[in-house]
């Protein structure tokens, strides 16, 4: 497992370790202080096979903090001839930093990316850069186009950290030839100055001391895969030890792992998940649905229900207001779905265990019992867990609806399995089939592709 990030507070170390040619431009503002690049099992690493992770870890020290602006960490990897053959900013994930960054602050950034790159050596390079905060606005909200954002640009800090290289995959085949847009994610978090622990934002996300004497609870999924669910049930059998999701999913990827602690709603795959240096007793529930159910779900929850509290939420509300039904879940078909494949897919690859949101729908009080008692760890009597359990179940959350009863404009819009089935046109079936028919099958939710 990899070190935790902290252990960039010897940045000049892990600077000397990718070379002593490293060229480092600044403009006073900001200035690359730490740097890491590993493998998926934490360790250092420059040689890759095709379609394995590489895990990026840069840091980046605030000297002149800039007000009314958001600085934008950036990755950017090039082949043997300087072409770009892939870059990806915290822009195109809307997280940039927002919030005050104060002097002698630190902005670090993860970037964990699948190498399915053809053979060859490859250069890596770091930026940040910051944009005025209403024009970072405007363009999430996809009100303003690149060629009208790009000149605004303002870049603080840019380094040629390193080399790496990719091989052959593993069984020594050739994956594939050409360049791509990479599957990866990215977490960020601002810190305190080197000689301070992380700087919580908020209450919600104090770690608190770790507890060794309990275990440490992980609940892995995927979005609409009932995960604000299994969140109520385990604020209600573990309060104060369980830590504040985030949406780039920070507090386990970038923050140190508290032995003791409960983190629900991780969204990672397991690459990802084993990048994490974790603490000696950890229990993992990891919940997958049906990737057509998720799709419908996604639809009604970005096109009417969600809060607008993310830019991505509004750029895809914005553009599904725009077309109709069918083209609206082939869009997100092919852009947001992805992520949820990826990470059902790890998982499943892996042959590791994972519980079907479907039979939790149908069996939620016989599952959930053993699982949370035996294989979670939770101390608590038979009936508290009942109790939880119920308390969390669709009925409540949707203020008295049963299940099935449909509110499109409610985040617990109808609670049930199958309903693909009432949107899905022959065109968005020969889509789906063509795109994830294969991982329907490996996932258990299909015996074929004759539905």
């Amino acid at each position: 497992m990899p070190d935790e990030m902290s252990e960039l507070d010897g940045p000049n170390a892990e600077l000397a370790a990718l070379g002593s040619d490293i060229a480092q431009a600044s403009d006073g503002v900001a200035t690359l202080v730490g740097v890491r690049l590993s493998n998926p099992a934490g360790e250092d690493s420059r040689s890759f096979h095709q379609g394995e992770s590489a895990i990026f870890d840069f840091e980046f020290e605030v000297l002149k903090p800039e007000k009314g602006r958001v600085m934008v960490p950036s990755l950017a990897v090039r082949d043997g001839s300087d072409c770009v053959v892939y870059c990806r900013d915290a822009l195109q994930r809307g997280m940039g930093i927002t919030d005050a960054v104060a002097s002698g602050q630190r902005i670090r950034c993860r970037q964990t990316v699948t190498l399915d790159l053809r053979p060859g050596d490859y250069a890596f390079t770091v930026g940040l850069y910051s944009v005025e905060a209403g024009l970072y606005a405007a363009y999430q909200r996809r009100e303003i186009p690149h060629i009208q954002f790009h000149p605004h640009i303002r870049v603080h800090a840019s380094a040629k950290v390193g080399q790496f290289s990719v091989d052959l995959d593993r069984h020594g085949q050739l994956r594939h030839y050409g360049v791509a847009d990479l599957p990866g994610q990215m977490a960020l978090a601002v810190i305190g100055a080197r000689t301070q622990e992380f700087q919580p934002r908020s209450d919600a996300n104090r770690m608190g001391e770790p507890d060794t004497r309990l275990p440490t609870v992980v609940h892995v999924t995927h979005w609409k895969a009932g995960s604000q669910w299994i969140r109520k049930i385990l604020d209600s059998l573990a309060p104060g030890r369980v830590i504040e999701p985030r949406a780039d999913n920070s507090q386990f990827l970038i923050r140190p792992v508290v032995a003791g602690r409960v983190y629900p709603t991780l969204y990672v795959t397991r690459n990802e998940y084993e990048s994490v240096r974790l603490p000696g007793d950890v229990r993992r529930l990891t919940v997958i649905r049906d990737l057509r159910d998720t799709l419908v779900s996604a639809y009604f929850s970005l096109r009417y229900s969600h809060a607008e509290n993310r830019p991505e939420v509004v750029g895809y509300r914005n553009r599904l207001s725009e077309r109709g039904m069918e083209e609206g879940m082939l869009m997100l078909m092919d852009e947001w779905l992805t992520q949820c494949a990826r990470i059902q897919a790890s998982w499943i690859e892996a042959d590791e265990p994972v519980i079907r949101y479907g039979d939790l729908l149908e069996r939620d009080v016989d599952l959930l019992i053993p699982v949370l008692r035996d294989q979670l760890g939770f101390d608590a009597p038979e009936e508290k867990i009942k109790q939880a359990i119920m308390q969390a179940r669709f009925e409540k959350l949707s203020g008295g609806r049963r299940r099935g009863e449909e509110d499109s404009s409610a985040h617990q819009r109808k609670g049930i399995s199958g309903d693909w089935r009432n949107y899905f046109t022959d065109r968005l079936k020969r889509a789906f089939k063509i795109r994830y028919g294969g991982l329907l099958v490996e996932t258990g939710f299909e015996r074929n592709l004759k539905w």
